[in-house]
């Protein structure tokens, strides 16, 4: 059976990563990462969750697939872009969590 909307929200705030954000220094919601690698590839696109703790930057990717398996993949290479992008503009470790809701 299928999670509703509330559901499926209240199953994702309960992940441990939430808790981690919540005791952040810096949270970002829906944050925009442009960054243009030294090979040329240009990344683009929008985290849904990024924060600082413990001199670490932390990127999380909801997906809200029932089946997340069949993308599995593009979903990994997308969040490690994101990592790439933010470790370059931070110069910090990147921890990059992908959080089925």
């Amino acid at each position: 059976m299928a999670k509703s909307g509330g559901d499926a929200v209240r199953a994702a705030l309960a992940h441990p990563v939430f808790e981690r954000a919540r005791n952040a220094d810096r949270v970002e919601r829906e944050l925009a990462i442009s960054h243009r690698r030294e090979d040329g590839v240009l990344i683009d696109g929008t985290a849904d969750l990024v924060f600082w703790h413990d001199n670490t930057v932390v990127v999380v990717d909801y997906k809200t697939d029932h089946d997340t398996t069949l993308r599995e993949a593009a979903y990994a290479r997308q969040l490690g872009l994101y990592a790439d992008a933010l470790h370059a503009a931070t110069g910090l470790d990147v921890q990059a969590i992908a959080l089925g809701v």
